[in-house]
């Protein structure tokens, strides 16, 4: 999702660490069964930004936060070429 890397951050310590994040919330699923497909691996900060809540949204799924990551790079690019043509 963000190319982070726990192990080129934390070396051996982080080597095979991840974070799986349920892509339908256990609060709509009920008890039930997770298949594979159903999980999203994600570093710690991204699953944090998917489960805070914003404008009124509980939850966020991997899919829009990542739309929303590069809505911002976008206009953070476009910004500093503007700045910079200046």
């Amino acid at each position: 999702m963000c190319s982070f890397g726990f192990t080129a951050a934390y070396g051996e310590l982080g080597d095979g660490y991840i974070e799986v994040h349920h892509s339908l919330p256990l609060h709509v699923s009920g008890v039930t069964e997770t298949g594979l497909l159903e999980l999203a691996l994600l570093c710690a900060n991204c699953h944090r930004m998917c489960h805070k809540s914003f404008r009124g949204e509980s939850w966020r799924t991997p899919d829009a936060l990542r739309e929303q990551m590069q809505k911002l790079w976008q206009g953070a690019i476009h910004q500093a070429a503007s700045t910079s043509a200046s």
